[in-house]
């Protein structure tokens, strides 16, 4: 069984009985997102997932023999900049990345064909199931208690997400500390290759080829790009699954990541139910991103230029066109007409983006000297200075 039902039974152990003393304490907020979501939403969707699973083994099997050639993996710390790179390269139409529905609701071949041929009918009757998905969203958005996550990362259904989804169906993926932030138990997956028993491993691997090739089988012809960020440290199990992939290392200075981080976890909780000081969880957060910082170094140093490519979070958003050029170049991938023209018009639109989002290191309870003191290790390998100084790669 790939489903690690012992980690799901601590966890939710954990809530109950433990977590008085932690910032997700059982209150009314998190007994209700206990009661909804983990213990009972969870559990029954993986269900129906596992419907569609053994659906699939009956009448889609031959997706078990779709080789996987190639693949674009973009890996990197949360708020390195991966959404932006993963949706210009997305517009190549040679590609495919698997979209947020597509990992929460339908891993299943079966499933996303239902889905398709429910919308299928729901279009014949008239139905407007794009305006009701947009009202959802719309909802989800307004919702006070999702305020924050949703202003660090906003989500849409159709929006591409992260590969470390997939895992979450195994409930074996540093992910969950977004809803079970309990570091005795979550944070051997923040250093997942190091930490992780070798047989979860080839479980959590064997289950994520498996979704890879049904995502394929579903999008036929096409060459899978995605994400990664909280399986920043499992790259040598990556790369064991898939032996040709291709990696794309986004580097962002943790000055800039950390804050964002932050905000991003601490949105995770506060819509989970956690009414607690968040603030004590700041320092887990600067610990993973700064393993995460540590194994991408270590863990990508012996890959050819044919296969890793490291790309500075500044080249990108300076000048996107050349940026993505230059990958597509390295790898040996031809760049069409429409991909140039595709590419110039994200060019001008980066040019006119301005984000809204600006985090500062005191907003988050941290210092700069903090930040020096925690990636003196990694910096000189990166170019980083504290402050930082242009361009830092």
């Amino acid at each position: 069984m790939n489903f690690n039902l012992s980690l799901y039974l601590r966890l939710a152990c954990h809530s109950f009985f433990r977590a008085r003393r932690t910032p997700c304490k059982l209150s009314g907020a998190r007994l209700k997102f206990l009661l909804s979501s983990s213990l009972v939403g969870y559990p029954l969707l993986e269900a129906v997932h596992r419907l569609g699973f053994a659906a699939d083994e009956v009448f889609h099997r031959r997706f078990r023999r779709i080789e996987v050639r190639e693949p674009i993996f973009i890996i990197a710390p949360n708020r390195s900049g991966t959404t932006l790179l993963v949706n210009t390269l997305a517009q190549d139409q040679r590609f495919t990345a698997p979209r947020m529905w597509e990992y929460l609701f339908a891993p299943a071949i079966s499933e996303r064909k239902a889905i398709w041929g429910i919308g299928a009918i729901g279009a014949k009757l008239g139905i407007p199931f794009p305006k009701i998905l947009a009202k959802i969203e719309q909802s989800f958005a307004s919702n006070p208690a999702n305020q924050m996550y949703y202003k660090a990362h906003r989500l849409t259904f159709n929006g591409i997400e992260e590969d470390n989804l997939y895992l979450l169906h195994n409930c074996s993926v540093y992910d969950l500390a977004g809803m079970f932030p309990f570091r005795e138990l979550i944070f051997d997956y923040a250093d997942y290759d190091r930490k992780i028993p070798q047989k979860r491993k080839q479980k959590d691997m064997h289950f994520l080829k498996r979704m890879v090739q049904r995502h394929l089988a579903a999008h036929p012809g096409k060459r899978y790009l995605s994400k990664m960020t909280t399986l920043s440290s499992a790259v040598p199990s990556v790369l064991a699954t898939f032996p040709d992939a291709k990696i794309i290392h986004l580097v962002r200075h943790p000055v800039k990541v950390v804050p964002s981080s932050v905000k991003l976890w601490m949105g995770h909780w506060i819509r989970n139910g956690c009414t607690g000081n968040l603030k004590e969880l700041v320092p887990m957060i600067v610990e993973h991103n700064k393993i995460w910082y540590e194994r991408l170094h270590q863990d990508t140093a012996h890959l050819p230029p044919t296969q890793y490519i490291r790309v500075a979070y500044n080249d990108l958003v300076r000048d996107i066109e050349a940026t993505v050029s230059k990958i597509y170049e390295q790898f040996g991938i031809p760049i069409t007409e429409e991909v140039r023209a595709g590419l110039k018009e994200a060019k001008e639109k980066q040019k006119k983006f301005r984000s809204e989002n600006k985090y500062s290191l005191e907003e988050v309870g941290l210092s700069m000297e903090q930040l020096a003191e925690a990636f003196a290790k990694i910096a000189p390998a990166y170019g980083f200075t504290f402050p930082p100084a242009e361009p830092a790669l």
